[in-house]
This record gives structure tokens, C-alpha cells and sequence, in this order.
């Protein structure tokens, strides 16, 4: 319960414009950044509904071609979000072109391969498309979305690296 008065209390606080969003926010955005375990930066970007990915072969060095992230790829409008696991792991957020489900994808281990594309559910706004991801003082990710009742939601992994909360819980409208 104090975890969800903790999302709730800030969430209002970022909607009223009483706070500001912390520097380890990441908004959606069409080409997404995240440095990898070994330093790296790995990229990740939307092109005709599907996403693709391409990293660094040396820390700084030039980057791999543009790849599909993987083949089972749901069609997706244009924007993504990400956060790095605490363990290393690069977890990849986005929603559906038909605004019905919130999809992720994650490292299987650290600078490794991918598992497939998940729904976490959930029905975002075509007014305000977008997944914004956070990551708590515990380096768990979080997540926060508009629904089309217009009111935030939100998920978040129960532990560090793993478990998303069940279902979506209202923060704010």
C-alpha cells in the first residue's frame, strides 16, 4: 500500500506541474538511447509499425545496420521508451497501433539476445499516446500511461528485474 501512495502522491504531483518529472524520467520518443551493460548504446526506432534496433560493436565505435528487434513484432505506433534493468538487462516499452495493448520486450541477459514480445494489457489514448517509463530508488521500472477514460495508469515491477504488477491501477484523472 505505501508503494501505491507513493506513485499515486507523485503522479498527482507531476499532473498539477507541482514537480517536475526526475532526470531518470524517459518520455516516448522516436529514437530511444539506452547505454547497455558493457557501456554500449543500443538504439531503438519505429518504422512502418514495427521496431527496429542496431547497437554499437566497441563502446563509441560505429553502430550495427538497422535489424528488426525481432520477428514476431506487433505493429506499433510511432514511439518507444526503455529503461535498463538492474541487472543489466535492456527492457523495450511501446503500444499497439490499435491503442489496446501496452507491449514490452527484454533482454534475456545482459548485451544478449531478446524474449518476444508480451502484452501487459491496457487501452492508451489516441489524444495522448505514449508510455513513460521512471525507474524508483529501488531500480524498479515503472510505468505510467493515459487511458481513454482520460485518467493515468500505471504498472510497475514488484521486484527488481522481474514481476509486473497484475493488473493496471488508476492514478489520477
Amino acid at each position: 500500500m505505501r508503494r501505491i501512495a507513493t506513485v499515486i502522491g507523485t503522479a498527482v504531483l507531476l499532473t498539477l506541474g507541482l514537480l517536475t518529472a526526475p532526470a531518470r524520467a524517459t518520455e516516448p520518443t522516436t529514437l530511444l538511447t539506452l547505454v547497455n551493460k558493457s557501456g554500449k548504446s543500443e538504439q531503438f526506432r519505429v518504422d512502418s509499425s514495427y521496431v527496429y534496433h542496431r547497437w554499437q560493436t566497441t563502446v563509441g565505435g560505429s553502430y550495427t545496420g538497422w535489424r528488426l528487434l525481432v520477428a514476431t513484432n506487433p505493429k506499433v505506433l510511432p514511439q518507444v521508451s526503455g529503461r535498463r534493468n538492474d541487472d543489466g538487462r535492456l527492457e523495450i516499452l511501446t503500444h499497439g497501433r490499435d491503442h489496446s495493448d501496452v507491449y514490452h520486450i527484454w533482454q534475456t541477459a545482459p548485451d544478449s539476445g531478446w524474449s518476444n514480445w508480451e502484452s501487459l494489457g491496457g487501452v492508451i489514448s489516441i489524444a495522448e499516446p505514449g508510455v513513460k517509463t521512471y525507474q524508483d530508488s529501488s531500480n524498479r521500472i515503472q510505468i505510467v500511461v493515459r487511458g481513454v477514460d482520460g485518467n493515468l495508469h500505471t504498472r510497475f515491477q514488484q521486484q527488481r528485474n522481474c514481476c509486473w504488477s497484475p493488473d493496471w491501477q488508476f492514478v489520477i484523472s
